[in-house]
């Protein structure tokens, strides 16, 4: 086995103690560190605060905010904030809120809340609470809210609540419920309610 590594370039807080296994990754199980690039596994109730292309895996109930091009995979029912180009990867019952052209790809039973241009895209039975401008494409049995300007692209057995301006493509047996000015394109196949000035077309598929 590889000896133990201490990173010079992680900062620690409230005496954190943290285990390097292989040369440059680190484990991180309690307190918080924050990172300047590198990897990092965060475990228990450990929490990474993670800048400059870091890559960071979370699990159990580890807590991860991440900004610049860092790269989180969340697993567990662990907590992840991503920012400016940040990329999440979510599964399990991960809850990952992003904003400001932060991505992110979720699966499982994961919770997602995006804002401000965020992207998500979202398999399996994740619920995805949009706003602001984010692109979201919803496929399997996601569950979506949608509001303000967003973008929504859903498939398969998807369910779609939007709202404000929300322009919403489904196919498949994909079912809306539209409010306020939001706009639906559908196939026949897909169930759709309107409400108030809410509008729908019908396309072929």
């Amino acid at each position: 086995m590889k000896a133990m590594v201490l990173l010079s370039c992680v900062a620690l807080i409230g005496g954190t103690a943290l285990a390097a296994y292989g040369e440059k990754q680190l484990l991180i199980t309690s307190g918080v560190s924050v990172i300047h690039g590198g990897d990092a596994i965060a475990r228990e109730t450990g929490q990474v605060i993670a800048y400059g292309g870091a890559n960071v895996l979370a699990y159990d109930q580890a807590s991860v905010t991440a900004y610049d091009t860092s790269t989180v995979e969340a697993h567990g029912n662990s907590v992840v904030h991503g920012y400016a180009n940040s990329k999440t990867s979510a599964s399990d019952s991960a809850r990952v809120f992003v904003a400001n052209h932060a991505m992110v790809n979720a699966d499982g039973a994961a919770h997602i809340e995006a804002a401000n241009e965020a992207t998500v895209t979202a398999h399996g039975s994740a619920t995805v609470i949009g706003s602001k401008d984010c692109v979201i494409k919803a496929y399997d049995n996601t569950s979506v809210f949608a509001s303000g300007n967003c973008k929504v692209e859903a498939h398969d057995d998807a369910s779609i609540s939007a709202h404000g301006d929300t322009v919403v493509t489904a196919t498949d047996n994909v079912s809306v419920e539209a409010f306020d000015n939001a706009q639906v394109s559908c196939t026949k196949s897909c169930k759709v309610i309107l409400h108030d000035t809410a509008t729908r077309v019908v396309v072929n598929g």
